[in-house]
């Protein structure tokens, strides 16, 4: 009996080292929203494409972007959405959401105008916002879950809640600040969680750059390691139903495509390491 109850304690202890709450969901999707000139079609390697609506496209130049945008321009751009007929992602970023309280609710009830209005003139497009949810915090996402700081982050994040039922998908930014591969998934574990948290029933597709974010000084636009990269697209796939590529943006234009670029055949080789 002894014998059998030692077996049984290393049994546990193997499952929780196994980290079964990080299971990959079964259709894990790749999405593709990258800039390149020149780019092959990736239709081919399983890659979806999915459209992102950027700020500029909502607010005709000298309309102030604290205002909502006109509903001409919404239903404008909702009808290109449908004629594309794939996932929309809008980019609105300008909107408080971590300051004060009455000024989040604000910026919520702009965020949730916006998307409803989207969703009238785009009926059937499944709709979400670029970094949302959660909220995108670095340094209080690291800290212990007990703590003050990131209990402070998740108070923020459940004032998403109203705007959560609007959103059909959660598009938490991922992207790399450090290269720091250890914290880095402590940092993007985190995220996703969060927006499991906040959105519980809907699906999670995370975005990745594979260039470090331009507000490292230091390294700001260079490519991420090729080993890197790729443990970010394992750990995505671990916590989230997919991801989506973003990037290919350089010095006012896009950047031309490289089919042997070390963040490209690291795909690949990810791609062809999970095919089913």
């Amino acid at each position: 009996m002894k014998i059998h109850r030692v077996c049984w304690s290393l049994f546990i202890l193997w499952l929780i080292a196994c980290d079964l709450s990080a299971a990959p969901t079964k259709d894990f999707i790749i999405f593709d929203s990258t800039l390149y000139k020149n780019k092959p079609d990736l239709s081919e390697y399983g890659i979806k494409p999915i459209d992102l609506y950027y700020q500029s496209r909502f607010w005709k130049k000298g309309r102030s972007l604290e205002k909502l945008p006109s509903t001409d321009q919404i239903k404008k751009i909702a009808g290109k959405a449908m004629e594309k007929n794939t996932i929309a992602v809008l980019d609105i970023e300008h909107w408080k959401l971590n300051g004060s309280a009455q000024e989040a609710n604000e910026s919520i009830k702009k965020y949730t105008t916006v998307i409803n209005q989207f969703r009238n003139y785009a009926p059937g497009i499944k709709l979400g916002y670029y970094g949302l949810p959660p909220i995108r915090e670095y340094y209080r996402s690291l800290k212990e879950e007990n703590t003050a700081a990131y209990k402070s982050w998740q108070s923020q994040n459940d004032r998403l809640l109203p705007l959560a039922k609007s959103l059909d998908i959660a598009f938490p930014s991922l992207y790399t600040f450090k290269n720091k591969p250890a914290v880095w998934k402590r940092y993007a574990i985190a995220q996703l969680k969060e927006a499991r948290r906040i959105l519980p029933s809907k699906p999670v597709y995370a975005f990745l750059w594979p260039q470090f974010h331009n507000s490292n000084k230091q390294l700001k636009n260079q490519y991420i390691p090729g080993d890197f990269w790729k443990k970010q697209l394992e750990t995505v796939r671990l916590h989230a139903d997919g991801v989506v590529i973003w990037g290919g943006w350089r010095n006012g234009g896009p950047a031309v495509w490289n089919n042997q670029a070390e963040w490209w055949t690291k795909t690949l080789e990810f791609i062809s390491e999970h095919k089913e």
